[in-house]
This record gives C-alpha cells, structure tokens and sequence, in this order.
C-alpha cells in the first residue's frame, strides 16, 4: 500500500509539473504579446499626436488650420493608431500560428 502511494504521488506530482511549465510558457508568451502591443501602440499614438501638434505650432494662418482642422478629425491620432494596432496585432498572431505548425512533429 506505501508503494502504490508513492507511485500515485510521484505521478500526480510529475503531471502538475508539466501542466504548470506549458501553461506557464503561454501565459508568459501572452504577456509578452500583449506588452508589445500595447507599448508599440502607445508610441505610434504618441509620435503621430506629437507631429501633427508640432505641424500646427507653426501654422500661423486661420485659414489653413481651419482647413486642417476639417480635413484632421479630433480623433485622427487614434484612429490611425487602432488600425496600425490591429495590423499588429495579426502579424503577431499570424507569426504565433507559423512557429506553432512548425513545431509539430511531421
């Protein structure tokens, strides 16, 4: 009866470890992801907003930044930044879907 306690324990103890280092490695990969999405969205928002605020700075005419202002929504920056978001986001997923079929046995 020891025997077959250990042998129970010592497996049970073998399987939660490797469910929890492949669980693990996903969480890790999709936190990495996520991290990178968010910090290349964020610069790419921040450097669109900064040129557009630094081209308007040196508009002195009304009438042009009454154009701009027309032709540039108020929600341009973030527009762009979310299509660009997106962008990324599907080459990430697409490249995850590349190294996972190739990682499979053939």
């Amino acid at each position: 009866m020891p025997f077959l306690a250990q042998f129970l324990t010592a497996l049970f103890s073998n399987l939660l470890v490797w469910l929890s280092s492949r669980v693990t490695k996903q969480i890790g990969m999709t936190i990495f992801a996520i991290t990178v999405i968010t910090s290349l969205s964020l610069a790419l928002y921040l450097s669109i907003k900064g040129l557009v605020a630094g081209l308007v700075m040196f508009i002195t005419n009304e009438w042009i930044l009454m154009g701009m202002g027309i032709l540039w929504p108020s929600n341009a920056e973030a527009c762009i930044s979310a299509i660009f978001t997106a962008e990324l986001a599907v080459y990430i997923f697409r490249h995850k879907k590349a190294v996972y079929w190739a990682s499979l046995p053939k």
